[in-house]
């Protein structure tokens, strides 16, 4: 997991730096801070189950079944949560 989440962190980077040196990057990232800002907070309204389930399978990066291992539940719970989560998060954004 160390690995994954070093490459993804590294990745993340370099796309920032070609970003930044892209015509109208200060608009580009304006925009990708705002979008950031509002996952985050849509984030805070979910159900701390599924905000748990989110938060884990996607920034932790753990697969369904480590998931399931870490809250405590099946491994079809956990796509349940995911799913409901992301529908939610879904309309949130969009608003």
């Amino acid at each position: 997991m160390a690995i994954s989440n070093a490459r993804r962190v590294k990745a993340e980077r370099a796309r920032v730096e070609r970003a930044a040196r892209m015509p109208g990057a200060t608009q580009s990232l304006g925009h990708d801070v705002e979008a950031r800002e509002d996952l985050r907070r849509a984030l805070l309204h979910l159900p701390e189950r599924q905000r748990a389930a989110v938060v884990l399978r996607f920034y932790e990066d753990l697969s369904v079944q480590q998931t399931a291992e870490v809250m405590g539940c099946p491994a079809g719970t956990v796509k349940s949560l995911v799913s409901r989560a992301m529908d939610s998060l879904r309309l949130e954004v969009s608003r």
